[in-house]
């Protein structure tokens, strides 16, 4: 998602193809302020790498650094050893870990993005959650992944209300082919 000239990204998966192919091209790429994690699971969170590459290279992505927002606080040293093995080095002044909760986890001049729990992790004990982003007089809901049996509570209530835009992500499914 890019607001204006702001970039905010919310990954959702293994390296950014796109992102490879700009840096491959020498392509400049607008600052990136936040990136929002809706949760712990490997497949949310290696996408960052492709990401803090550009914000790590002024060459690519002249920036003044990059918020990444974490639903819990314990991933963040996990997160900055995975970044040492494959950016070398990472610019740390330039990179920012905050964690956050249920309700309003972002706002600036342009967008308000609010983070709402859901049950993708519940079984686990581990927080997830969608984002509702407010932006130029739009609304946008992104579901991150929902779990796999639908629990009550998982679907963002949200959805059901005047939004111009529903991003709803895959819930992982256990495979029933034999």
């Amino acid at each position: 998602v890019e607001i204006l000239t702001v970039g905010t990204a919310l990954p959702t998966g293994v390296p950014l193809p796109v992102v490879n192919k700009i840096i491959d091209m020498g392509k400049k790429i607008e600052p990136i302020k936040a990136v929002f994690i809706t949760h712990s699971h490997a497949d949310h969170i290696y996408g960052l790498v492709d990401i803090v590459r550009c914000v790590n290279n002024e060459n690519i992505c002249k920036s003044n650094g990059i918020e990444i927002l974490i639903p819990e606080s314990h991933v963040e040293s996990a997160i900055k050893e995975y970044f040492k093995e494959i950016i070398k080095p990472v610019n740390d002044s330039l990179v920012r870990f905050k964690e956050y909760f249920e309700g309003v986890i972002y706002e600036d001049e342009n967008i308000r993005v609010t983070a709402i729990r859901s049950a993708h992790m519940k079984d686990l004990g581990r927080p997830s959650y969608s984002f509702f982003v407010e932006c130029e007089g739009k609304r946008l809901l992104f579901s991150g992944d929902l779990s796999q049996k639908l629990k009550h509570g998982d679907f963002p209530e949200l959805a059901y209300t005047d939004v111009d835009l529903f991003i709803c992500e895959m819930a992982h499914r256990k495979s029933t082919s034999g």
